[in-house]
């Protein structure tokens, strides 16, 4: 926008003067103007406000000579039309658009605080001083600035200053908040430390095997840079200034699960996959945060179809094949049978039980990484809702965390402890000895809770299930924008439903191949038979089981029934709960996380610790160490025998017997060693004096430790 006299704005504009004269006259909002000294009625000159644009076409049509121009406070300015004007607007928007580049921001994000906010102040007072009505003066303008501007102190001579460097950063190309800047001070955020202490500082800090605090990283680095290190102000400032700038890496490596919870993106839903009831189901479990009454934590499993929000639970001791089993039937018998689960990368999901129940009913698995809650999002957040609703008003509730638990203790009080334990006490006496010994048996993680008298586990899964049925189907999801209920029965979709449970039954449980011998059928410790299997003897059959240890269902390998087997001795037995016992004793340990950076392994490799702090102490004093912290192995006679007469006394009477001297007339053992007073400085010496023979390996066989320090005090010295 520039200003030009009336009778030239009337030609861009393509109005006749007088109508020009007369609208600003009125006070039209529809034209730009400002008065200045010159010819004219009064002695003032009629400056009307034009686009740059509209007056470079003007110009190139013919329609007018350049003109003189002028800026909003009534001052010449400088004005280069703009050529190869186009009488398209599509080709002028295109052309502006295609010379649109985003200016360089890191000189104003690097800027203080205080230079950013100073900066926008002074962007947002020439933003208000081009949008007044022109009839106010800049020094009018000035006095009703509000309050908020105080931190600038606005003049007349620093507001067209900034106003001028605004107009050159537009003309440019360049951000007008970067020419707004003041940049008098020396610049912030520099540091003394040099590249090789920055970067020891930050893996020390980002270490998560073994965290440390600055005091520590301090006196490691001390004890590896020795005078060159910085002071402490100087480490503790550079980590603080670290910590805010790279707040995301910091975050990551002090709790990568919190990380992702605030910091991950959730761009698109994951519930679009999903196009009709039981197109998508997402399975997962999770500890209960309640303890039942016989001191467990009990295990939720949950699935959750993505199209509805339906969901059904189930509670179990732990996760397994054949708790997820269980939670399947239940949950087909409400919903119908899925054609897709979404699954993690746990032991229970990906075993061949869990396998095979998806191959007899021909569900699709798709298992997300490990470590990625957010690729089944809508089950993990059913569970939050559920304990947030729910576990937090039931009793023996023991909060989502450790610190919440701690803090619900605390709330709690010790009276109430006391209370409720005696009361929980008094009812267990009444039953057996035994009795109450299990009921009071609570797992490590679970000492120094309340005890009150909470829910067993199967009022616990009443209570979920009435939880499920009566309010959280029936209320309006705040995604759906309707109840799931409503969404399930709104669907026209044909659903795939199981008409008999016992057949259910049996494909959700294992199945096998097994030769038929001459007694039967063997399988987990159990042997069935029936008349029919005499025909089979020899041959493979394929088997499948439900959860009644006494029988199996038998079919040809073309899945022809044959018959039901049976093993009296195991009738009535759960197949699950023996399973479980058998696995108890071969349970491995969970997933590993993933490894830390780069820079967390080089700590440990190449960082000095407080062990290089300890054996740099004893080297300093006196490089002595008692022979009672020497580490001595039992593994053979030959160490033994040593260790009954102390290595300085052996030194002694060798170097009686020996008739090797030095240049200075000293005894010296016929090896052309001198005496020592402990095994480090031997291993020590032959180190650093090239003398490592058969009886200093032995030595050091001995005492691995002291050689390995002797190996390192070579290095360092």
């Amino acid at each position: 926008m520039v200003y030009v006299d009336g009778r030239e704005a009337s030609k861009v504009l393509d109005i006749g003067y007088e109508a020009l004269k007369k609208a600003v006259k009125r006070g039209a909002d529809k034209y730009l103007y400002v008065y200045i000294d010159g010819k004219g009625r009064g002695g003032k000159k009629l400056l009307i406000g034009v686009d740059k644009s509209a007056l470079s076409a003007a110009i190139a049509a013919g329609t007018l000579e350049r003109p003189d121009t002028y800026d909003e406070a009534g001052l010449p300015c400088a004005f280069d039309a703009i050529t190869n004007i186009s009488d398209s607007k599509t080709e002028k928007k295109a052309s502006e658009a295609a010379d649109v580049v985003a200016p360089d921001m890191s000189e104003y994000l690097n800027a203080t605080k205080e230079q950013r906010e100073k900066a926008l102040l002074r962007m947002e007072a020439c933003e208000r001083y081009e949008n007044r009505d022109k009839r106010i003066t800049a020094k009018q303008f000035i006095r009703e600035l509000g309050s908020e501007f105080s931190l600038i102190k606005t003049t007349e001579m620093k507001l067209f200053r900034w106003k001028k460097a605004v107009e050159e950063a537009r003309a440019s190309g360049t951000s007008p908040l970067i020419a707004l800047l003041d940049k008098r001070g020396t610049k912030k955020g520099t540091t003394l430390m040099s590249q090789e202490q920055q970067d020891m500082a930050v893996r020390m800090l980002c270490r998560r095997d073994n965290p440390l605090r600055v005091s520590a990283i301090y006196q490691n680095m001390l004890h590896g840079f020795a005078e060159e290190m910085v002071s402490y102000d100087v480490l503790n400032n550079f980590l603080k200034r670290w910590k805010i700038k790279n707040a995301s890496m910091y975050e990551f490596v002090q709790d990568a699960d919190g990380w992702k919870n605030k910091r991950m993106a959730g761009f698109g839903s994951l519930d679009e996959k999903a196009k009709y009831p039981n197109h998508y189901w997402e399975l997962d479990s999770t500890p209960a945060d309640v303890i039942t009454k016989d001191g467990k934590r009990y295990a939720i499993l949950g699935m959750i179809d993505v199209f509805s929000r339906r969901v059904t639970f189930w509670v179990d001791e732990r996760s397994s094949s054949y708790s997820i089993a269980r939670l399947l039937r239940k949950a087909m018998l409400k919903l119908g049978i899925p054609e897709n689960v979404v699954i993690d990368n746990g032991k229970d999901y990906k075993s061949n039980h869990f396998a095979s129940i998806c191959y007899n009913l021909g569900i699709t698995q798709e298992t997300v990484p490990p470590f990625s809650g957010d690729m089944k999002p809508h089950i993990e957040r059913m569970f939050g809702t559920m304990s947030r609703e729910l576990f937090e008003e039931l009793e023996g509730y023991t909060g989502h965390s450790v610190a919440e638990k701690s803090r619900i203790e605390s709330r709690r009080g010790f009276a109430h402890k006391i209370e409720s334990k005696s009361k929980w006490y008094e009812e267990a006496k009444t039953r057996e000895k035994k009795s109450f010994v299990d009921a009071f048996r609570i797992k490590k993680e679970n000492l120094g809770l309340e005890i009150q008298v909470p829910v067993d586990a199967a009022a616990l899964q009443q209570w979920i299930d009435a939880w499920v049925d009566n309010i959280y189907e029936r209320r309006k999801h705040g995604t759906l924008n309707m109840a799931p209920i409503k969404k399930w029965h709104d669907s026209v979709s044909w659903v795939k439903m199981v008409p008999d449970p016992r057949m259910l039954d049996i494909l959700l449980g294992e199945s096998f191949e097994r030769k038929v011998g001459k007694k039967g059928i063997r399988l987990g410790g159990a042997l069935y038979q029936h008349v029919k299997l005499a025909s089979f003897v020899g041959e493979h059959v394929r088997i499948m089981t439900d959860d009644n240890m006494g029988i199996v269902y038998v079919y040809e390998m073309n899945h022809a029934p044959i018959c039901i087997a049976e093993d009296y001795d195991w009738s009535g037995k759960s197949r699950a709960e023996l399973a479980e016992g058998k696995r108890m004793s071969h349970r491995i340990s969970r997933e590993m996380a993933k490894l830390a950076e780069e820079w967390e392994e080089t700590s440990r490799r190449l960082d000095p610790t407080i062990k290089d702090r300890i054996e740099a102490a004893a080297l300093e004093r006196g490089r002595e160490l008692p022979a009672s912290t020497m580490a001595v192995s039992k593994s053979t006679p030959a160490i033994r025998a040593v260790m009954d007469r102390t290595f300085a006394e052996q030194d002694v009477e060798t170097v009686e017997r020996s008739n090797v001297m030095n240049m200075q007339g000293e005894k010296l053992m016929p090896s052309g060693r001198p005496m020592f007073q402990n095994f480090y400085d031997r291993l020590l010496w032959d180190i650093n004096n090239n003398m490592v023979d058969e009886s200093t390996k032995k030595i050091a066989n001995a005492y691995p430790d002291l050689w390995e320090m002797a190996e390192k005090a070579k290095r360092i010295g």
